[in-house]
């Protein structure tokens, strides 16, 4: 159903009260390891067994006989093995043996980190590497819409509630607390639809020397600069109302024309289906 994304945990167990409200035995501590290391035996064995072959173990608690060892998880060899707790000796050779993941639940920092170097001499002692180990905890939050809803549920677990750390008032470099930012703006705060923007009038500048201006003919056109074409390829020479070297543009566009050199002529072209 989930293509092979799931993990096995297993445990002793620990509730009394769960096991007694589902009718599951609840031995003491000593048969309760006895059994989990029987299922974790028996459950690597069936995942290891190859295809065609069978599987036998002679346990005390669970026994099996000749299991074809079917049906086959989708991970190879197995779904990953969790194997968690507080004990000193058999849980951290446990997990040595069978887990992949070592978890410790409802523990303060200290506790966790204790556990893991007993579990790390666990693997070292069975020849296994720790660092193929996967740590992990398991903590209790509470949250809730307000602050009703959050103590509420706080204290139904047996947590006391913890307020958030408070952020310090942002200063302003004078010392003084930074003013709150207004929300919106006016006409928007208001529903109003927004306005127009306040224009600012553009000062008058005249135009520079040499600028294009379309438009002048007759003394205009000879009066001023050479065109910033012209200009920019460095012809220089008195303006005449004749067609510009520069850019080709003619006398009735406003430009200050040069006499063109000697031998050379204006010349255009047109492309017709690409060619020229």
């Amino acid at each position: 159903m989930s293509g092979g994304r799931v993990e096995l945990g297993l445990g002793a167990g620990w509730f009394d009260g769960e096991h007694h409200a589902y009718g599951i035995p609840f031995p003491g501590t000593g048969e309760r390891f006895d059994r989990l290391e029987e299922q974790l035996a028996v459950i690597t064995g069936l995942w290891e067994t190859s295809v065609g072959d069978t599987f036998s173990f002679a346990g005390e608690h669970y026994p099996v006989t000749d299991s074809p060892a079917l049906p086959k998880p989708v991970q190879s060899p197995g779904p990953p093995i969790i194997v968690g707790g507080h004990g000193a000796k058999r849980t951290p050779r446990l997990a040595a043996a069978y887990a992949d993941e070592f978890n410790l639940p409802f523990a303060p920092m200290a506790d966790f980190v204790t556990q893991k170097e007993r579990v790390t001499a666990a693997c070292e002692a069975q020849d296994r590497d720790p660092g193929t180990m996967t740590w992990s905890v398991a903590l209790t939050t509470a949250m809730g819409v307000d602050e009703t809803e959050f103590t509420h549920r706080a204290d139904a677990i047996a947590h006391p509630p913890r307020a958030a750390p408070q952020r310090p008032a942002r200063r302003h470099p004078r010392g003084d607390p930074r003013p709150p930012r207004p929300v919106g703006r006016p006409r928007r705060a208001a529903g109003l639809p927004p306005g127009p923007r306040p224009g600012r009038p553009r000062p008058h500048r005249p135009p520079r020397p040499g600028a294009h201006r379309p438009g002048l003919t007759g003394n205009d056109a000879t009066t001023g600069a050479m065109c910033r074409a012209a200009r920019r390829r460095g012809h220089t020479g008195p303006p005449q109302p004749r067609n510009c070297v520069g850019c080709g543009r003619t006398t009735t566009e406003g430009h200050a024309m040069s006499t063109p050199p000697p031998g050379r002529a204006i010349q255009a072209f047109v492309v017709v289906a690409g060619r020229p």
